[in-house]
């Protein structure tokens, strides 16, 4: 099925609708193109987990799939549900909600990310720790930034460097790094000699990748590289970054877990 152009922008489709905008309103299609949630909403985000936020006015709430206002717009921020949990923003304060809108916990935070593995990462005075599912703390907050889990390790700041924690709260990678990111497929990017740029991107420096031991098994040689999906890795040498964010120019590849080239584009 294929949408004719009628709208002002359309974002993927997830869970059977797919976001659109028209007039700065937002709304959702079906998959036959059919409007399936009234295009009204000051914003809106895609739906997870059954529910999608949406803004009314100026608060925000979230809706099923059939249009209804389950959680009443209440908060100055909300975010997508993720482990039936969801990051709110209420009177100056981070909270945690479940599907029914209440609150997990009485534990309130300055920032805070979304469960991933179980664990979501939160900021409580200038440190960042760890919560569990219930809102309990998991992993006390000593850490001066706290990525995401996966594959049971997440990737921390302690003053300038970078390394990996486990579920536990262990430093089993020993921060070293000037990036690092999550880990997938077992290895993980990390950076050396970049610096944090004023998007929040680490810039310059080379990357590499290490496995879960923090064995370098892929040297850092590449000035742009990406995650492994499907046993390869887009990589780029020579090439810079716009202000926007975006990779232009050098040389652009594919390698595979042995750092070698499977494909390798001409300069």
């Amino acid at each position: 099925m294929v949408v004719e152009p009628q709208y002002d922008d359309a974002r993927s489709f997830s869970q059977g609708l797919a976001l659109v905008r028209l007039n700065d309103r937002y709304g959702y299609i079906d998959q036959q193109g059919k409007a399936a949630v009234e295009i009204r909403y000051n914003d809106a985000r895609n739906f997870s987990e059954g529910l999608a936020p949406v803004r009314e006015n100026d608060k925000y709430g979230y809706i099923d799939q059939t249009g209804k206002m389950v959680i009443e717009p209440q908060y100055v921020y909300a975010s997508n549900f993720s482990q039936g949990r969801a990051v709110v923003r209420l009177d100056d304060k981070i909270w945690f909600i479940d599907r029914s809108g209440n609150k997990i916990s009485q534990l309130y935070f300055e920032d805070a990310n979304a469960f991933s593995e179980g664990l979501a990462s939160v900021k409580s005075g200038q440190k960042w720790g760890y919560i569990d599912t219930s809102g309990a703390l998991a992993i006390a907050p000593h850490f001066d930034a706290g990525s995401d889990f996966h594959e049971g390790l997440a990737a921390v700041r302690v003053g300038g460097k970078r390394g990996y924690i486990n579920r536990t709260g262990e430093v089993v990678i020993v921060p070293q790094y000037d990036g690092a990111m999550d880990f997938s497929e077992g290895l993980a990017l990390v950076n050396k000699g970049g610096k944090m740029n004023e998007n929040g991107m680490v810039a310059g420096g080379r990357w590499g990748f290490i496995d879960r031991k923090g064995r370098m098994v892929i040297d850092n040689k590449f000035d742009f590289a990406w995650d492994f999906k499907d046993g390869l890795a887009l990589v780029n040498i020579g090439g810079e970054m716009n202000p926007k964010g975006s990779v232009t120019g050098g040389v652009w590849g594919y390698i595979n877990k042995g750092g070698r080239f499977v494909f390798k584009g001409k300069k």
